[in-house]
């Protein structure tokens, strides 16, 4: 599945669906992301320092998921 991900370049921005994306090694600092959907995606080494995440829709459930600061800071989604 991995050969099949389009890496993601740039910020992230509210409301926007990120379908069948690779976020690798990205650092958001102070995103504003809030109602993000992220479907078929995956993340790897990715830092969050600050901002807004707020869940849409199901959980996402990622594996080994955390986020450094901001609302839901220090929250762990269960794997599946």
């Amino acid at each position: 599945m991995a050969a099949d991900l389009i890496p993601h370049e740039g910020d992230l921005e509210p409301d926007e669906d990120y379908e069948v994306m690779l976020f690798d090694g990205a650092s958001f600092t102070d995103a504003e992301a809030e109602h993000c959907h992220f479907l078929d995606s995956s993340f790897l080494k990715v830092a969050f320092d600050g901002g807004r995440l707020r869940q849409r829709g199901a959980d996402p459930a990622p594996a080994g998921g955390r986020v450094a600061a901001g609302r839901g800071a220090g929250r762990r989604h269960p794997g599946p």
